[in-house]
């Protein structure tokens, strides 16, 4: 009980003339914040936390045979904040991860959808591919990927935003 993040799931490996992996990953609750940070640690953005735990990944060699893993986690802690309803599907098939479907709910009533490819290579992870973000409170949604949870209370508004994105060290486009 006292761990940060406790997965639970199925797995199946088939081997012969069509070798692959699938895996189905699930949880209740994960506290991402408190897997990525020691406790004297000084609290770090979103952003921040994700380029952390995208650079482990690059880490990780491609593998040899076709791999699926589903993952669906109810509540996951990021940058203090929680996220809901996280789920995804990623995919590594040919040497190429690509993610297939990426959902979940980030603080200011936020929805936010992506798939595309996957590029991890160490220090230059990127992501490439559609994406949408629609927000009924676009200034809290802000301020947490600022690190900061004290939002205005002021609405400005909703916020709608779709379009091809790219998000790299090097780059962050959006068309």
């Amino acid at each position: 009980e006292d761990r940060a993040i406790k997965l639970g799931g199925t797995a199946e490996l088939k081997l012969g003339a069509k070798p692959r992996f699938e895996a189905v990953l699930s949880a209740r609750q994960i506290d991402i914040d408190r897997a990525l940070l020691t406790a004297d640690a000084p609290q770090r953005t979103p952003v921040a936390l994700l380029r952390s735990m995208t650079d482990t990944l690059s880490e990780l060699t491609r593998p040899s045979i076709p791999t699926k893993i589903g993952i669906g986690i109810d509540a996951a802690t990021l940058g203090g904040a929680t996220l809901i309803g996280l789920h995804g599907d990623i995919r590594a098939e040919a040497g190429a991860w690509s993610v297939d479907t990426l959902e979940f709910r980030a603080p200011g009533a936020t929805q936010v959808r992506a798939s595309g490819s996957l590029k991890l290579a160490a220090g230059s992870t990127e992501f490439a591919g559609p994406a949408s973000i629609d927000s009924a409170d676009p200034k809290t949604l802000i301020a947490w990927l600022e690190g900061r949870l004290d939002a205005p209370r002021a609405t400005i508004g909703a916020l709608r935003v779709r379009g091809d994105v790219t998000l790299g060290a090097q780059r962050l486009a959006i068309e």
